[in-house]
């Protein structure tokens, strides 16, 4: 039945719709594109609200963090290794390796604009109605070029929903005084464990042509990376809140001096990071690091900066000093 459901979304965007492809392209750039989600991020976290920049953060790491693991555990291959049948869009299948399910695109839009949904939808009802159409265009987007499965978006799109409520709690209920070290130390606990399952498990071994169609161990890196990255995250905003305690400038002036240097140098470190780092470590190794010095940066580093250009934040003592 999945066959048959992309077949026919297939020869809308081949014969019927040509011009389907390119719509497909835009929900899957706002899905997991340059700017989307990691943009929207950094822009309610360092300009609008700390806390929905918060939520915002995990809710999408938490959902990479429960792809990255579930891909591992099913070992589900594309559609087009199931069904050669399947012709998938050629534009980006160079993005769309490894296992099929769950699909990282769906849990991602959904975790990014389901928290946009809830936390904005009162006071701006346009959130209401453009964030759900975003999630549904990104889910079909998945399917019409062929990459993902009905199975693999609706896996996705839960992931994404459990990891809304999931950042929403932390944020919320565990992020006050010496609760602030909770959760971290009990996911490093989970990471220790689940890391410790997937260099144990065996993998399928699938050969195409004498080619491997999926790589486990690069399967494996993509699921320490993002658990790696959860983690750090954690630790790093409990710091945050503890030694600097940054609140979004209210100025139109204090937001244009904290984003536009800081987007700059995120996009200096996405550019060039990973290819200056590989040159001492291995690609892995150098895509882990690029990934935590980035996180620090935005979450930590950038805000502590801004903070102390301005005077503001937490003082040593603990005490809050005056607001920016």
């Amino acid at each position: 039945m999945d066959i048959e459901i992309l077949l026919f979304l297939q020869t809308l965007r081949t014969q019927t719709i040509t011009w389907l492809s390119e719509v497909a392209f835009v929900f899957d750039q706002l899905g997991f594109g340059v700017f989307a989600p990691l943009g929207f991020c950094i822009v309610i976290y360092w300009c609008c609200n700390k806390k929905i920049g918060q939520k915002l953060f995990l809710s999408f790491l938490f959902s990479l963090y429960l792809c990255n693991f579930i891909k591992c555990i099913a070992c589900i291959n594309r559609p087009w290794i199931r069904e050669p049948r399947i012709k998938p869009h050629p534009r980006k299948l160079n993005t769309a390796t490894g296992y099929s399910f769950p699909s990282a695109h769906s849990a991602a839009a959904t975790a990014n604009y389901g928290t946009l949904e809830r936390e904005y939808n009162k006071t701006n009802i346009i959130f209401h109605f453009i964030c759900p159409i975003i999630i549904l265009g990104v889910m079909l987007a998945r399917m019409i070029l062929g990459y993902h499965t009905p199975q693999d978006v609706l896996c996705g799109f839960v992931i994404g929903f459990l990891s809304i409520f999931a950042a929403s709690w932390i944020v919320e209920h565990s992020a006050q005084g010496r609760k602030a070290w909770i959760v971290p130390l009990s996911f490093l606990v989970i990471a220790l464990a689940t890391t410790y399952y997937l260099e144990a498990k065996s993998y399928p071994m699938n050969y195409v042509n004498g080619k491997l169609v999926v790589d486990p161990l690069k399967m494996r890196s993509d699921a320490q990376a993002a658990t790696l990255a959860l983690f750090v995250y954690l630790v790093t905003s409990a710091f945050e809140r503890r030694f600097v305690n940054f609140t979004p400038p209210t100025s139109i002036l204090g937001k244009i001096l904290v984003f536009v240097p800081g987007f700059a140098m995120v996009g200096v470190i996405m550019k060039f990071g990973l290819s200056y780092l590989s040159k001492y470590l291995s690609h892995s190794w150098a895509f882990y690091v690029m990934w935590c010095v980035l996180i620090v940066f935005i979450v930590f580093i950038w805000p502590a900066f801004f903070c102390h250009f301005t005077k503001s934040g937490t003082n040593k003592k603990g005490k809050r000093s005056k607001k920016h």
